[in-house]
């Protein structure tokens, strides 16, 4: 239990510290950043580990994992696969074609946007209209877009609204796509 414990406290602590290197650093590539402090993390757990008391000062006898050895890499095998949750996470809410959809609407306030002007925000050099042919039908049937058939225009849903609000919120916090202001 204890290593699970440490585990979980070694993922916040990667949380955190993943939040404030983004800041400072401002990275291009985020998985970099990830994997650059993952390993120090894992090290800082096996550390946590050895140095504090079996029970963890509130742990009762019964909840200690013998042996310890095998508690330990335990919580760190739970830790890596944790890490990689998080990682997959990132990468679904804040880089995700979608997500990037709805951030757009999300941008236009109440006005909404038309297919036209989505499309012409996402026009490739080829020409090719995935997005009209396949992501907006699929955010609509998905229940994040309501188109009026009237107008054309798209609009955020209530789910979309809160899609859209917790990506723009990990986008700031993490710097996606932020410019940077050292130009």
């Amino acid at each position: 239990m204890k290593g699970l414990i440490l585990s979980c406290a070694t993922l916040l602590f990667l949380v955190i510290l993943t939040i404030v290197s983004a800041q400072i650093l401002r990275p291009k590539q985020h998985a970099k950043l990830f994997f650059m402090l993952c390993i120090p993390c894992a090290a800082l757990y096996f550390l946590a580990y050895e140095l504090t008391p079996a029970t963890l000062g509130f742990l009762p006898l019964p909840w200690q994992a013998k042996p310890s050895r095998l508690d330990a890499i335990f919580g760190c095998v739970v830790f890596l696969l944790n890490s990689l949750t998080y990682i997959n996470l990132f990468g679904a809410l804040n880089t995700g074609f979608s997500t990037s959809l709805m951030l757009d609407i999300l941008q236009t306030g109440k006005d909404g946007m038309t297919t036209e002007q989505i499309v012409a925000g996402y026009a490739g050099d080829d020409g090719i209209d995935k997005i009209h042919g396949w992501r907006l039908p699929g955010l609509e049937r998905s229940g994040y877009l309501r188109k009026n058939g009237a107008t054309g225009i798209y609009r955020l849903t209530a789910k979309g609204f809160i899609v859209a609000h917790l990506s723009s919120f990990f986008k700031i916090l993490l710097r996606v796509n932020v410019e940077s202001e050292d130009k």
